[in-house]
């Protein structure tokens, strides 16, 4: 309320996010400016106004980003043959906590087990020839971070790089082809006629990215049916995910920065398979 009044705003209209604000905030806040016109409905707009970033935003979503990179090198560098999903888990969390940022969701698989994604950790071992499968998520000075990434300890079999190298180039397609103007729905399609291109052609998705900021899901969706505007300096969180039972799992995932001549990844992680051990 105060700074309302400071900023001049105790007799205008004021829009309140009533996705994130206290159930109790709209009254609160007509009780104490009762010269304003307080109403909810602000939630759709800021989501729009937040489409296209700010370069504190920038600046923040590639701090988040760095975070969660350390966290995965971190994950990388103690991945052997006995080393549990439990740990490899444990360490992505200490690590990313040490930074200063909040883990929000730690999805580290070993070999087939990365088939069920989503899932709590198991004690499942590491063997040689196993893949590590990171869909990593977390905070950091507010903003987002949502990265994936594929490890394999020790040499990998030629489907998973064929399948890997399939996935990049979905992701590599649109990193250079995204442009402003573009539809959601124009970009998945790219995007998933690359992988298809290159090698995986049955490769179906409901969708390969989003917006990412203060929410991990911000606008646009990259969706066969999202006709949403990508802007200049919206960020696309890119991802090309595969998953098949009894083999498990490849993706790869990283934000950047649509510009009007030449996109910016906010990553700097090696995008290539890598192979550790």
């Amino acid at each position: 309320m105060a700074v309302l009044r400071r900023a001049g705003l105790d007799t205008a209209r004021v829009m309140v996010d009533e996705d994130a604000a206290p159930a109790d905030l709209l009254p609160a806040l007509r009780e104490a400016l009762p010269g304003a016109d307080v109403r909810p409905g602000g939630a759709a707009l800021l989501r729009w106004v937040r489409k296209v970033k700010t370069e504190e935003e920038l600046r923040r979503l590639r701090a988040v980003a760095a975070v969660a990179e350390r966290g995965i090198r971190a994950v990388s560098d103690i991945a052997r043959p006995g080393v549990t999903e439990r740990a490899l888990v444990r360490e992505f969390e200490r690590t990313v906590a040490g930074e200063g940022g909040r883990p929000r969701f730690t999805h580290v698989k070993v070999g087939a087990n990365a088939v069920l994604g989503q899932t709590r950790p198991t004690d499942t071992p590491l063997r040689a020839g196993d893949a590590v499968w990171f869909d990593v998520g977390c905070v950091y000075e507010g903003y987002w971070a949502d990265i994936a990434r594929v490890v394999s300890v020790g040499e990998p079999s030629a489907k998973l790089r064929h399948h890997y190298a399939a996935m990049l180039a979905g992701e590599e397609r649109a990193i250079a082809e995204a442009a402003p103007g573009m539809t959601g729905k124009e970009l998945f399609d790219i995007t998933v006629e690359a992988v298809r291109e290159a090698g995986v052609g049955h490769y179906r998705r409901n969708h390969v990215g989003h917006g990412i900021g203060v929410e991990v899901y911000d606008r646009v969706l990259i969706a066969p049916d999202n006709d949403d505007e990508i802007e200049e300096g919206t960020v696309v969180n890119i991802e090309t995910p595969y998953y098949e039972f009894g083999f498990g799992a490849v993706q790869v995932e990283d934000p950047f920065v649509v510009r009007a001549v030449g996109n910016e990844l906010l990553t700097t992680l090696d995008r290539d398979l890598v192979v550790v051990g």
